[in-house]
């Protein structure tokens, strides 16, 4: 009985894996100018890490995938992009590159949230993500199979109804606390998934916004809910390389479908059925407070004192303490409010 209860509360943590519909799929160059590429993080405001997420060098091309458990690592796929957005630096090009231990060590590292890495060899994550595709889905179902073991699915667990407040939270924490904000987005039954919110326009109920899905992961996909519509375009992506010296060029679909089909098949033709529905899909805010707390301190010791993001940090810490401290009171009998 306690066998088959944990194995039901398991598929409270599925992440889906959609194969995307056909359609004209934009195309990126990947030699668009990356201005954080080499930027040195010391330098960096906490705006220009949303900047640095929008550009497709600086995500990965690894798609959502099943993981051990055969739920999907769509939380732990966001969690590791985010970690790599904000603490992952390409300052040793010319260097050797990684063993296949000294990856995974890269990749762990990162999800610690516990310091600075240098990635030597490469110049960007998508080129490291990609080269060491294996090596990052062993670390994120490591991750996901340690997380279930301390019961961190329950947090899928939710009614599928977004609050106006969690709306008006959401876009807070993007556009007034500027964090690539990780969200649960839960649907009918059990399903759930996650996304990362790199930008989000609030208007009353309405929104459009920017997410990082893991089953597109390569670009920033738009989403917008309007009255009794949720639209959302799910980029196929092609990515153009050219040859410096010869200018020639070759076309990289970083999406193929095929694959996905053959690779994974119990989500052939799924494609977010629900979101046709957007009164049955939720979002939630995680709590990122102890996420951004080990961030500031991997970026302070690595710059060795404070930054434009440490400080900035500060100053949202500090504004969410008054906030939180102003809305018990305004509770409290006897408290005179204004």
């Amino acid at each position: 009985m306690i066998k088959n209860t944990a194995q039901i509360l398991l598929v409270a943590s599925l992440c889906l894996v959609s194969v995307h519909g056909a359609g004209k799929a934009p195309v990126l160059r990947y030699d668009d100018p990356n201005p954080f590429a080499s930027s040195d993080i010391c330098q960096m405001k906490a705006e220009d890490f949303l900047a640095k997420a929008s550009h497709p060098l600086n995500l990965t091309p690894n798609y959502n995938a099943p993981g051990p458990l055969g739920t999907g690592m769509c939380w732990w796929h966001s969690k590791m992009q985010r970690a790599a957005v904000y603490l992952a630096v390409f300052d040793r090009p010319d260097s050797a590159k990684p063993t296949t231990a000294e990856a995974l060590h890269i990749f762990a590292k990162l999800r610690d949230l516990k310091e600075v890495v240098s990635v030597p060899g490469f110049t960007n994550w998508f080129d490291f993500s990609k080269a060491y595709k294996t090596e990052f889905y062993q670390i994120l179902g490591h991750w996901e199979v340690r997380d279930t073991l301390q019961l961190q699915f329950l947090k899928g667990i939710r009614s599928t109804e977004t609050s106006p407040e969690t709306l008006r939270k959401i876009s807070q924490e993007v556009n007034e606390y500027k964090r690539l904000t990780f969200l649960l987005l839960k649907m009918p039954l059990l399903e759930a998934h996650s996304w990362l919110a790199q930008s989000f326009d609030l208007n009353g109920s309405d929104f459009k916004a920017g997410f990082i899905d893991s089953n597109s992961p390569h670009h920033v996909n738009s989403y917008e809910s309007k009255g009794n519509t949720f639209l959302f375009q799910e980029h196929s992506g092609v990515l153009e390389k050219m040859d410096p010296v010869t200018g020639h060029i070759t076309r990289e679909y970083l999406w193929d479908a095929k694959e996905n089909i053959k690779s994974y098949p119990r989500s052939e033709g799924m494609v977010y059925p629900s979101l046709r529905h957007p009164k049955s899909v939720a979002l939630y805010l995680q709590n990122d407070n102890l996420d951004f707390q080990n961030i500031t301190a991997a970026v302070k010791a690595y710059c060795g004192g404070e930054t434009p993001f440490t400080l900035h940090e500060k100053e949202v810490v500090k504004l969410k303490l008054q906030r939180e401290f102003e809305r018990q009171n305004w509770y409290r009998p006897g408290t005179p409010h204004n």
